[in-house]
């Protein structure tokens, strides 16, 4: 957010946070995705059916950082289901690691399936069956307000918004 607002980033793709986090910047929704479990294969959550919210909390998570849009809605999905979110988490921001402590571990995450769609294809990981509501997520563009992108720039943007 940072460079975006002082020009050394033009575009920023990804969750939308909000309320948005500048006056400064524009935010233009493509689609809404919602999260998943997300475990090694094998995992005990791989084959079986609905778990209850008291279960999930149990286990041991890798979680997304404070103050982003995927921590919100791991929180969230806890206290709808009236339970306190779980405490003792790893927390990280970074894919790679994630995918490495989730192939290594029983822990799970909650992750877009389209961030791990290759890694589920070649078996690396594999994504629960179970459905999370309230999980759903606005992903689009941060802009800075008043920015015009060049002809390149334009296409990129049109082309992103024609395959969302």
């Amino acid at each position: 957010l940072h460079a975006l607002l002082h020009g050394r980033l033009d575009i920023i793709v990804g969750a939308l946070r909000d309320p948005c986090p500048s006056t400064d910047i524009e935010q233009k929704k493509l689609f809404q995705d919602s999260l998943s479990i997300v475990v090694r294969p094998g995992h005990p959550l791989e084959k079986c059916g609905a778990v209850s919210p008291m279960e999930l909390r149990d286990l041991g998570w890798i979680a997304p950082r404070e103050d982003t849009p995927a921590r919100a809605a791991f929180t969230h999905f806890f206290e709808n289901n009236g339970l306190s979110p779980p405490q003792h988490v790893i927390e990280c921001s970074s894919l790679v690691a994630t995918r490495g402590m989730l192939m290594e571990s029983d822990r799970a995450a909650l992750l877009s399936a389209r961030q791990v769609e290759v890694d589920v294809r070649f078996g690396l990981l594999a994504v629960s069956s179970q459905h999370l509501r309230g999980t759903g997520r606005d992903i689009g563009v941060a802009l800075r307000k008043g920015w015009k992108p060049t002809r390149v720039q334009q296409r990129f943007l049109d082309r992103l918004e024609q395959e969302c």
